[in-house]
Protein backbone atom coordinates (compact mmCIF):
# COMPACT_ATOMS: atom_id res chain seq x y z
CA UNK A 1 0.00 0.00 0.00
CA UNK A 2 2.85 2.40 0.85
CA UNK A 3 4.48 1.65 -2.50
CA UNK A 4 1.27 2.56 -4.36
CA UNK A 5 0.94 5.83 -2.44
CA UNK A 6 4.58 6.66 -3.15
CA UNK A 7 4.18 6.08 -6.90
CA UNK A 8 1.00 8.16 -6.92
CA UNK A 9 2.86 11.04 -5.27
CA UNK A 10 5.65 10.73 -7.82
CA UNK A 11 3.18 10.82 -10.71
CA UNK A 12 1.42 13.88 -9.24
CA UNK A 13 4.78 15.64 -8.83
CA UNK A 14 5.70 15.01 -12.47
CA UNK A 15 2.36 16.25 -13.79
CA UNK A 16 2.48 19.32 -11.56
CA UNK A 17 5.95 20.22 -12.80
CA UNK A 18 4.77 20.11 -16.42
CA UNK A 19 1.71 22.26 -15.75
CA UNK A 20 3.71 24.83 -13.78
CA UNK A 21 6.24 25.03 -16.61
CA UNK A 22 3.45 25.82 -19.09
CA UNK A 23 2.11 28.53 -16.80
CA UNK A 24 5.56 30.11 -16.56
CA UNK A 25 5.88 30.10 -20.34
CA UNK A 26 2.68 32.15 -20.70
CA UNK A 27 3.35 34.45 -17.77
CA UNK A 28 6.93 35.28 -18.67
CA UNK A 29 6.24 36.25 -22.29
CA UNK A 30 5.62 39.82 -21.25
CA UNK A 31 7.26 39.77 -17.85
CA UNK A 32 10.24 41.90 -18.84
CA UNK A 33 8.09 44.83 -19.96
CA UNK A 34 5.92 44.59 -16.85
CA UNK A 35 8.97 44.41 -14.64
CA UNK A 36 10.45 47.59 -16.09
CA UNK A 37 7.24 49.58 -16.16
CA UNK A 38 5.18 48.50 -13.16
CA UNK A 39 6.03 50.07 -9.79
CA UNK A 40 3.84 47.55 -7.88
CA UNK A 41 5.39 45.00 -5.55
CA UNK A 42 4.59 41.31 -5.66
CA UNK A 43 5.80 38.14 -7.35
CA UNK A 44 7.59 40.13 -10.03
CA UNK A 45 10.00 41.73 -7.58
CA UNK A 46 12.75 39.27 -8.53
CA UNK A 47 12.20 40.01 -12.22
CA UNK A 48 12.24 43.77 -11.70
CA UNK A 49 15.88 43.61 -10.69
CA UNK A 50 16.89 42.19 -14.10
CA UNK A 51 18.41 44.81 -16.39
CA UNK A 52 17.76 44.97 -20.09
CA UNK A 53 19.74 42.37 -22.03
CA UNK A 54 20.91 43.91 -25.29
CA UNK A 55 23.02 42.07 -27.87
CA UNK A 56 24.91 44.24 -30.39
CA UNK A 57 26.85 42.92 -33.34
CA UNK A 58 28.61 44.89 -36.06
CA UNK A 59 30.90 44.59 -39.05
CA UNK A 60 33.13 47.27 -40.57
CA UNK A 61 35.41 47.45 -43.59
CA UNK A 62 37.83 50.38 -43.87
CA UNK A 63 40.87 51.51 -45.84
CA UNK A 64 44.03 52.69 -44.04
CA UNK A 65 47.26 54.38 -45.12
CA UNK A 66 49.72 51.89 -43.68
CA UNK A 67 49.03 48.32 -42.61
CA UNK A 68 51.72 47.88 -39.94
CA UNK A 69 50.99 51.25 -38.30
CA UNK A 70 47.30 50.42 -38.32
CA UNK A 71 48.04 47.12 -36.57
CA UNK A 72 49.62 49.03 -33.69
CA UNK A 73 46.89 51.68 -33.56
CA UNK A 74 44.02 49.22 -33.51
CA UNK A 75 45.71 47.16 -30.80
CA UNK A 76 46.09 50.29 -28.68
CA UNK A 77 42.44 51.40 -28.96
CA UNK A 78 41.23 47.84 -28.34
CA UNK A 79 43.21 47.88 -25.10
CA UNK A 80 41.96 51.40 -24.31
CA UNK A 81 38.33 50.26 -24.64
CA UNK A 82 39.06 47.23 -22.42
CA UNK A 83 38.21 44.94 -25.33
CA UNK A 84 39.98 41.88 -26.70
CA UNK A 85 40.29 39.98 -29.98
CA UNK A 86 39.03 36.42 -30.44
CA UNK A 87 40.26 35.99 -34.01
CA UNK A 88 43.00 37.56 -36.17
CA UNK A 89 43.49 36.66 -39.85
CA UNK A 90 45.80 38.07 -42.54
CA UNK A 91 45.20 37.85 -46.29
CA UNK A 92 48.36 37.99 -48.40
CA UNK A 93 47.03 36.43 -51.58
CA UNK A 94 44.85 39.22 -52.91
CA UNK A 95 46.04 42.43 -54.60
CA UNK A 96 46.19 44.32 -51.28
CA UNK A 97 47.12 42.80 -47.94
CA UNK A 98 44.22 42.81 -45.49
CA UNK A 99 43.61 42.14 -41.81
CA UNK A 100 40.49 40.62 -40.27
CA UNK A 101 39.78 41.05 -36.55
CA UNK A 102 36.94 39.76 -34.41
CA UNK A 103 36.70 42.08 -31.41
CA UNK A 104 34.75 41.60 -28.18
CA UNK A 105 34.15 44.98 -26.57
CA UNK A 106 32.15 46.01 -23.47
CA UNK A 107 28.68 47.13 -24.53
CA UNK A 108 29.13 50.67 -23.18
CA UNK A 109 32.38 51.08 -25.20
CA UNK A 110 31.07 49.73 -28.50
CA UNK A 111 30.08 53.09 -30.03
CA UNK A 112 33.36 54.67 -28.87
CA UNK A 113 35.43 51.96 -30.57
CA UNK A 114 33.45 52.24 -33.80
CA UNK A 115 33.87 56.03 -33.85
CA UNK A 116 37.64 55.79 -33.25
CA UNK A 117 38.03 53.32 -36.13
CA UNK A 118 36.02 55.54 -38.45
CA UNK A 119 38.02 58.68 -37.60
CA UNK A 120 41.34 56.88 -38.15
CA UNK A 121 40.49 55.23 -41.47
CA UNK A 122 41.10 56.84 -44.88
CA UNK A 123 37.71 55.66 -46.12
CA UNK A 124 34.80 53.74 -44.64
CA UNK A 125 33.89 51.04 -47.17
CA UNK A 126 30.99 49.43 -45.29
CA UNK A 127 29.38 49.33 -41.86
CA UNK A 128 26.55 47.23 -40.46
CA UNK A 129 25.32 47.17 -36.85
CA UNK A 130 22.43 45.15 -35.42
CA UNK A 131 20.83 45.46 -31.98
CA UNK A 132 18.64 42.79 -30.38
CA UNK A 133 16.71 42.98 -27.10
CA UNK A 134 16.74 39.50 -25.51
CA UNK A 135 15.37 40.52 -22.09
CA UNK A 136 12.15 38.54 -22.53
CA UNK A 137 14.07 35.38 -23.36
CA UNK A 138 16.39 35.87 -20.39
CA UNK A 139 13.43 36.32 -18.01
CA UNK A 140 11.71 33.25 -19.43
CA UNK A 141 14.82 31.08 -19.02
CA UNK A 142 15.39 32.43 -15.50
CA UNK A 143 11.84 31.57 -14.41
CA UNK A 144 12.00 28.07 -15.90
CA UNK A 145 15.38 27.50 -14.26
CA UNK A 146 14.03 28.36 -10.80
CA UNK A 147 11.09 26.00 -11.32
CA UNK A 148 13.38 23.15 -12.37
CA UNK A 149 15.65 23.71 -9.37
CA UNK A 150 12.65 23.55 -7.03
CA UNK A 151 11.57 20.34 -8.74
CA UNK A 152 15.06 18.93 -8.31
CA UNK A 153 14.85 19.64 -4.60
CA UNK A 154 11.51 17.81 -4.33
CA UNK A 155 12.89 14.77 -6.14
CA UNK A 156 15.84 14.70 -3.74
CA UNK A 157 13.41 14.70 -0.81
CA UNK A 158 11.45 11.84 -2.38
CA UNK A 159 14.70 9.97 -2.98
CA UNK A 160 15.41 10.04 0.75
CA UNK A 161 11.98 8.48 1.39
CA UNK A 162 12.35 5.69 -1.20
CA UNK A 163 12.03 2.20 0.29
CA UNK A 164 13.19 -0.09 -2.51
CA UNK A 165 15.23 -0.26 -5.70
CA UNK A 166 12.21 0.27 -7.97
CA UNK A 167 11.30 3.56 -6.30
CA UNK A 168 14.93 4.72 -6.32
CA UNK A 169 15.34 3.98 -10.04
CA UNK A 170 12.08 5.75 -10.91
CA UNK A 171 13.08 8.90 -9.01
CA UNK A 172 16.65 8.92 -10.34
CA UNK A 173 15.33 8.71 -13.91
CA UNK A 174 13.18 11.82 -13.43
CA UNK A 175 15.97 13.53 -11.49
CA UNK A 176 18.44 12.96 -14.34
CA UNK A 177 16.00 14.48 -16.86
CA UNK A 178 15.45 17.55 -14.65
CA UNK A 179 19.18 18.06 -14.13
CA UNK A 180 19.79 17.82 -17.87
CA UNK A 181 17.24 20.60 -18.43
CA UNK A 182 18.82 22.68 -15.64
CA UNK A 183 22.24 22.36 -17.29
CA UNK A 184 20.84 23.36 -20.69
CA UNK A 185 18.98 26.37 -19.28
CA UNK A 186 22.02 27.49 -17.27
CA UNK A 187 24.19 27.36 -20.39
CA UNK A 188 21.67 29.41 -22.35
CA UNK A 189 21.39 31.97 -19.55
CA UNK A 190 25.18 32.30 -19.34
CA UNK A 191 25.39 32.71 -23.12
CA UNK A 192 22.81 35.52 -23.13
CA UNK A 193 24.63 37.29 -20.28
CA UNK A 194 27.98 36.96 -22.06
CA UNK A 195 26.64 38.24 -25.37
CA UNK A 196 24.87 41.18 -23.76
CA UNK A 197 27.84 42.19 -21.59
CA UNK A 198 30.20 42.28 -24.58
CA UNK A 199 29.35 43.32 -28.14
CA UNK A 200 31.02 41.74 -31.18
CA UNK A 201 32.68 43.74 -33.96
CA UNK A 202 34.15 42.17 -37.10
CA UNK A 203 36.72 44.57 -38.53
CA UNK A 204 38.41 44.39 -41.94
CA UNK A 205 41.10 46.91 -42.92
CA UNK A 206 43.09 47.18 -46.14
CA UNK A 207 45.73 49.59 -47.47
CA UNK A 208 44.03 52.28 -49.56
CA UNK A 209 44.93 52.20 -53.26
CA UNK A 210 47.02 55.14 -54.49
CA UNK A 211 48.80 55.80 -51.19
CA UNK A 212 52.60 55.81 -50.93
CA UNK A 213 52.48 52.63 -48.91
CA UNK A 214 50.26 50.99 -51.50
CA UNK A 215 52.59 52.03 -54.38
CA UNK A 216 55.60 50.73 -52.48
CA UNK A 217 53.87 47.43 -51.85
CA UNK A 218 52.90 47.10 -55.51
CA UNK A 219 56.50 47.84 -56.64
CA UNK A 220 57.76 45.29 -54.16
CA UNK A 221 55.28 42.71 -55.39
CA UNK A 222 56.27 43.44 -59.03
CA UNK A 223 59.98 42.97 -58.28
CA UNK A 224 59.20 39.83 -56.35
CA UNK A 225 57.12 38.33 -59.16
CA UNK A 226 59.85 39.24 -61.71
CA UNK A 227 62.59 37.65 -59.64
CA UNK A 228 60.45 34.59 -59.06
CA UNK A 229 59.85 34.28 -62.83
CA UNK A 230 63.58 34.54 -63.58
CA UNK A 231 64.43 31.87 -61.03
CA UNK A 232 61.77 29.54 -62.39
CA UNK A 233 63.05 30.06 -65.96
CA UNK A 234 66.60 29.24 -64.83
CA UNK A 235 65.40 26.08 -63.08
CA UNK A 236 63.48 25.00 -66.18
CA UNK A 237 66.62 25.56 -68.29
CA UNK A 238 68.63 23.37 -65.94
CA UNK A 239 66.03 20.64 -66.14
CA UNK A 240 66.10 20.78 -69.98
CA UNK A 241 69.92 20.56 -70.42
CA UNK A 242 69.84 16.98 -71.84
CA UNK A 243 67.48 18.13 -74.60
CA UNK A 244 69.72 21.13 -75.34
CA UNK A 245 72.78 18.89 -75.67
CA UNK A 246 70.88 16.41 -77.90
CA UNK A 247 69.59 19.22 -80.12
CA UNK A 248 73.13 20.72 -80.43
CA UNK A 249 74.57 17.30 -81.31
CA UNK A 250 71.96 16.79 -84.05
CA UNK A 251 72.77 20.18 -85.58
CA UNK A 252 76.52 19.44 -85.48
CA UNK A 253 76.09 16.06 -87.19
CA UNK A 254 73.84 17.61 -89.83
CA UNK A 255 76.41 20.28 -90.68
CA UNK A 256 79.20 17.70 -90.81
CA UNK A 257 77.29 15.56 -93.29
CA UNK A 258 76.72 18.53 -95.55
CA UNK A 259 80.48 19.26 -95.61
CA UNK A 260 81.32 15.69 -96.51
Amino acid sequence: MKKIIFLVLLTILISCSKSSENEISVASSGAADIALESPNTGPLNSIKSIERKIIREGSMSVEVKNLSRSDGYFKSIIKQCKAYTTNETSDTYTGNKSRYLTIRVPLNSFDTLVAMIESYSVQLLSKSITTSDVTDEFVDVDARLKTKKNLESRYLDLLKQAKNVTEILAIEKELAAVRSEIESMTSRQNYISSQSDYATLNLTYTVATGTFSDIGQRIGRGLGFGLKGAVEFFIMALKAWPLVILFTLILWLGKRRKRT
